[in-house]
């Protein structure tokens, strides 16, 4: 049987930040939105934060993702309550710290729960799971529709961190729902959540941080959740297999890990611990390999994922690659991408120890030609080695990746983006989605409106004017034509004459980045 956790007085408590947040608001997917963006723009990893009762706008939650895009990740913090956030005030006069709290009169606790329920309650109506769901999922959707999106995790809050939970559970209902949702899941404080139902039904990473005062997850709900995700870990009696974490934190309420009190020593410490908590859990599962061909000629990393380039698990992806990329034969080319499924305890041990064995489990392979175009310019070394393609084929002598060659150095040795100033999109992309489909929409479906419409139509022109066609240079203008007026036309038609099919492949969890190899076409 479910059980659902509510709400009370306790949703409320917490400090507002007086920080400055230093990222910016725009519209995405539809949506007003505060967006953080990473030192060097690439949309490669996202975090999308699903927010408290308290909006888009609390500034505590905006200057959290602004600690995530200092990470290396591109985060957003999207406007889903329709304008009608609960005011920061209520943080002050409706439920104090756990000092102050402990020190309240039973009549003092039965007004402010009184309170609460006369606030919350048309609150929680107006934004139930049925209207709620869907707009999140849509912006879910959309966020993945962005050019260089490779991977996306949600982070929740109290209300929103049931539905990072639910973010989880694949797949999405909505336009987009080809895309299988998210890739990682993180909540803080969760409320409202049904026990186990909600966790049952998660098919992704999910990162748990709990307070263990919170007075909406008492000390029997944490045990069953805790209980409901270990089975999940083993794949026993039937669950969803799925890695998990479920940290509990001594002494702390609920919404710690977003409004506590920062002036309190061990409250700090404890928002300091789960904003890390966060950080690395994402790190983890937001991770990919790029490669492409059978020789190796170089390797690459993001700067997020430096500290593993060396590592064990490093190297045991790279074997796996260049054994599979041996097992193509000669004519195997093109640009994939692959996720793998690693045991915890082995990556941890290959952190420490550069000649432990790392276990694969591969669980996709997918095209990421995108990801290649919009890092040419900004790693010399990558556009290089597609260039050796190009060579007059020579017998080449395959790179074996073991012990030996590893313990000689001979290795390949990873290269490191150069940090980029520009934003890619792509030109045609851009304008089925912001043009063709919205103009669709609202002529033949009663699934937007004027407003919308126009707002698409205004990043539309925010990205023809500002970002960076990644195929496009005033120098070299050919790529961009040919693609755009060769090769997808002739695709398409290829497509309707033989009655193939598109297909995308896209699944989610642990890895690494990306990789480059090669092949000699011999004839």
């Amino acid at each position: 049987m479910s059980t659902g956790v509510g709400m009370s007085s306790c949703c409320l408590s917490g400090v507002v930040n007086n920080g400055s947040p230093k990222g910016m608001e725009r519209t995405v997917g539809g949506l007003p939105c505060y967006v953080a963006e990473p030192e060097d723009n690439s949309t490669t990893k996202t975090v999308i934060f699903l927010v408290d009762i308290f909006g888009w706008k609390l500034p505590n939650t905006r200057l959290l993702a602004d600690s995530y895009a200092r990470a290396g990740f591109t985060a957003y913090v999207p406007e889903v309550h329709d304008g009608d956030s609960l005011p920061p005030s209520f943080l002050q006069t409706v439920e104090p710290q756990l000092p102050e709290r402990e020190k309240q009169t039973v009549l003092e606790k039965t007004a402010a729960t009184a309170q609460v329920g006369a606030t919350l309650g048309p609150w929680l109506i107006k934004h139930r799971e049925g209207v709620s769901r869907p707009i999140i999922e849509n912006f879910i959707a959309q966020v993945r529709l962005i050019p260089g999106t490779d991977k996306v995790g949600v982070i929740g809050f109290c209300w929103g961190g049931r539905y990072a939970i639910l973010a989880g559970q694949h797949p999405l209902s909505g336009p987009g729902s080809d895309n299988k949702g998210v890739d990682a899941v993180f909540a803080a404080h969760p409320s409202l959540v049904s026990i186990p139902a909600d966790f049952d039904a998660v098919n992704v990473p999910l990162g748990l941080a709990l307070g263990d005062k919170d007075s909406l997850l008492g000390e029997a709900d944490v045990l069953k959740i805790r209980e409901v995700m270990e089975k999940k870990r083993s794949g026993g009696e039937g669950a969803r297999k799925c890695e998990s974490e479920v940290k509990v934190y001594e002494d702390q309420v609920h919404g710690f890990a977003l409004r506590g009190d920062f002036s309190n020593e061990k409250d700090k410490k404890a928002m300091d611990e789960a904003e890390k908590q966060g950080i690395e859990w994402f790190k983890k599962y937001l991770a990919m390999i790029v490669l492409v061909n059978d020789v190796i000629e170089t390797c690459g990393v993001s700067t997020v994922l430096a500290p593993l380039a060396d590592s064990a698990l490093s190297q045991s992806m790279l074997r796996f690659t260049q054994e599979y990329a041996a097992a193509g034969g000669e004519s195997f080319t093109g640009h994939l991408s692959f996720d793998f499924l690693v045991d915890e305890a082995e990556a941890e041990a290959a952190a420490r120890d550069a000649t432990k064995h790392v276990h694969l489990h591969p669980i996709e392979c997918n095209p990421r030609a995108h990801t290649a175009v919009a890092l040419f310019n900004d790693t010399p070394a990558m556009a290089e080695a597609y260039m050796t393609l190009l060579q007059p084929s020579t017998p080449v002598k395959k790179l074996k990746v073991d012990e030996e060659v590893m313990a000689n150095g001979l290795a390949p040795q990873p290269i490191f983006p150069i940090t980029p100033t520009k934003q890619y999109n792509w030109v045609g992309h851009d304008l089925f989605e912001f043009i063709i489909l919205p103009v669709f929409a609202l002529l033949f479906s009663n699934t937007t409106n004027t407003s919308q419409v126009l707002d698409s139509f205004i990043e539309f022109a925010e990205h023809l004017l500002f970002w960076h066609d990644g195929t496009f240079e005033v120098w070299d203008p050919l790529p961009a034509w040919w693609l755009y007026h060769v090769y997808w036309p002739t695709q398409f038609l290829l497509c309707l004459l033989y009655g193939r099919k598109w297909s995308r492949i896209n699944a989610q969890h642990s890895a690494y980045d990306f990789a480059v190899f090669r092949v000699d076409l011999d004839t």
